[in-house]
């Protein structure tokens, strides 16, 4: 735990929305919200630069999935007296699927009694297929 809160506090300071570490207990929802964004944001850049990389390799390239066990839960604000318990779940399956008349990349994850789904599109002019633990793009 204390490992994941030096994370998001480096998150933090990293991002511009702190000068000093502070724990997340401390940001405000409007910090979060912009933190959130700014780390879309980072991950948006990032997988452009590798779907750039990958295009000019001109080889197969692999696309993990993003991790090997998902943690879920709700976010709803929930009335009292109502909880939710985050889960924890392994990979069960990964496949390309049409999202919107687009192919997406889709790894699906244990949780709640089913699945829980995470996507992203194929790197530009790539066509993949699933494989074990992620897909194969060409």
């Amino acid at each position: 735990m204390r490992k994941i809160q030096a994370i998001v506090t480096g998150l933090i300071v990293a991002c511009g929305l702190a000068t000093a570490p502070i724990s997340s207990a401390e940001l405000t929802p409007e910090q979060l919200k912009d933190l959130r964004l700014k780390l879309q944001q980072q991950r948006r850049a990032q997988e452009r630069n590798a779907d750039q990389r990958a295009g000019a390799q001109g080889g197969a390239t692999f696309i993990a999935c993003p991790v090997e066990r998902l943690r879920t839960e709700v976010v709803s604000d929930l009335p009292k007296p109502w909880w939710q318990t985050p889960q924890v779940g392994g990979l069960v399956e990964t496949r390309v699927q049409r999202i919107g008349g687009d192919p997406t990349l889709v790894c699906a994850y244990r949780g709640y009694g089913g699945t829980v789904s995470v996507m992203r599109r194929p790197p530009r002019g790539m066509t993949c297929r699933s494989r074990d633990g992620g897909f194969s793009c060409r």
